[in-house]
């Protein structure tokens, strides 16, 4: 039996059988969970779609714990030098798209809560520098140009497709799914 505190190299995951929405194949919940641990620090993570429809990951040079792959990736913004800022803004939607640069972009929806979060903080931050955390891992360290009134964030840079998708799949897995093993 798997204990919640265990960290291991490899795990088993599978898609959550509660759900009665339509499901993307399982080959997309294994491309997830191999950019979100590649987010969190691993190299070359290996993600195999077995036989009975369970993922199994691989971290080869990293331990984590299973369950941090699992949950819904935590937003924060922090200004330069600041221990916290807008923490735990609540993502409703993400998603990216390639600009005209030939670089992507990533845009991200807040829930009201968020929306709000975001709201107050960056009126204070307005000509400043801020730090983006996804999973508690820098990601970007835009200027804020004018106050988020609207809680969406678009995160504009020289993201390859890659780092953006890495970057989206630490915001959201494409569904819901489960430790089995």
């Amino acid at each position: 039996m798997l204990t919640l505190a265990l960290l291991l190299a490899q795990a088993v995951f599978q898609p959550d059988p509660t759900l009665m929405m339509p499901r993307p194949p399982v080959e997309e919940l294994a491309r997830a969970l191999e950019l979100r641990a590649e987010l969190l620090g691993a190299h070359a993570p290996i993600a195999t779609v077995r036989h009975d429809g369970t993922v199994l990951l691989v971290t080869p040079n990293l331990r984590l714990d299973p369950l941090t792959l699992l949950g819904a990736g935590d937003l924060a913004l922090r200004a330069a030098g600041q221990p916290s800022g807008a923490e735990h803004l609540g993502v409703q939607a993400a998603w990216i798209e390639e600009q005209r640069t030939g670089f992507w972009a990533l845009t991200v929806e807040l829930d009201p809560t968020g929306t709000q979060a975001l709201r107050e903080f960056s009126r204070d931050q307005v000509g400043k520098k801020v730090g983006v955390f996804v999973a508690g891992i820098l990601v970007t360290q835009p200027v804020i140009v004018a106050p988020i009134e609207h809680g969406r964030l678009a995160l504009h840079g020289e993201f390859t497709q890659r780092e953006a998708e890495r970057i989206l799949a630490g915001l959201q897995l494409p569904w819901r799914a489960r430790l089995v093993e």
